[in-house]
């Protein structure tokens, strides 16, 4: 190791958490039984050079935004995901500064949102927040990269808005390992100039070794993280600025059927995103925090 990785280390370390492995410990009831389904299947479906997302596609997700004055435009900034009525996932880096969070969007500009088959969705939600949680962050290394929005009144629940799976093991980097996961978000399709989608875009993208994230670390990449996306600085696809703290999601067994589970979070990538690979938070090393730090279904 280096001495400015060394450096690092020092001045910050990665917490220890873990994941609970147990099938009954209660604290699973605080979370949804009904998760990880969308109105498509997932072999049916296929940021920067993503796709469109259709309606639907990724009832997880969510906007984390600030409106500061009635008469002023909510001004989005990150991404989340629901993991049930009352909570949100997302990034530490985002900050407390988050006062609201949207759910039940796809199309940026339209008030409803509807396919080409004429289903249209009901309208999106705006809930303020009532309070952040973090996983004792350390923006030096992004280390424990991690925080849970609490809302002030429940998520309507609609085939549009659902919340993800979490896992109920430890996800490790050889089950991970060139398998593909998708990433969803609303963030910039351009690093040199600002180009928002207005539709909900996703890739595809598969999961390499964790030193591949050298490149947009400048401290160790830990087990507690996940790397996905082109290995070396070259051109690809990949998160970009406004997908931090989005989901990372695979579609994984549980009660029979594979349902999609945040497997991660949109944490740190390289300065101009078409290059290089994407570093998440590896969701299920934080289970028991997260388990610990919930409280309503």
């Amino acid at each position: 190791m280096d001495s400015l990785k060394l450096y690092f280390l020092l001045i910050c370390v990665s917490a220890i958490y873990g994941v609970s492995e147990t099938k009954d410990d209660p604290r699973w009831s605080k979370l949804p039984e009904e998760c990880g389904k969308t109105r498509y299947n997932k072999k049916s479906s296929r940021i920067i050079g993503g796709s469109a997302a259709k309606l639907g596609q990724f009832p997880w997700i969510a906007r984390l935004g600030i409106h500061s004055h009635p008469m002023r435009p909510i001004s989005f900034f990150c991404g989340g995901t629901i993991i049930s009525r009352y909570y949100v996932i997302s990034a530490a880096h985002c900050e407390e500064k988050t006062t609201l969070v949207r759910v039940g969007e796809n199309i940026v500009s339209s008030v409803i949102d509807c396919d080409n088959s004429r289903v249209c969705s009901p309208p999106h939600q705006d809930i303020l927040v009532k309070r952040h949680i973090f996983a004792d962050f350390c923006a030096t290394t992004f280390y424990n990269d991690l925080s849970i929005i609490e809302l002030e009144r429940p998520i309507q629940f609609n085939e549009f808005v659902q919340p993800a799976c979490l896992p109920r093991h430890t996800v490790t980097l050889d089950q991970l390992l060139n398998q593909p996961v998708q990433i969803s978000g609303w963030g910039t399709m351009s690093s040199i100039r600002e180009m928002l989608p207005d539709n909900l875009m996703y890739i595809n993208n598969a999961v390499i070794e964790r030193d591949e994230c050298n490149v947009v670390s400048r401290t160790e990449v830990l087990e507690s993280q996940i790397c996905a996306g082109v290995r070396g600085l070259v051109r690809g696809n990949g998160s970009c600025f406004g997908d931090s703290g989005g989901p990372l999601t695979k579609y994984l067994p549980l009660k029979g059927e594979d349902r999609g589970h945040l497997i991660g979070v949109v944490s740190n990538g390289y300065a101009i995103c078409e290059f290089g690979p994407t570093l998440y938070t590896n969701v299920s090393h934080y289970m028991d925090w997260i388990l610990d730090n919930i409280k309503y279904k």
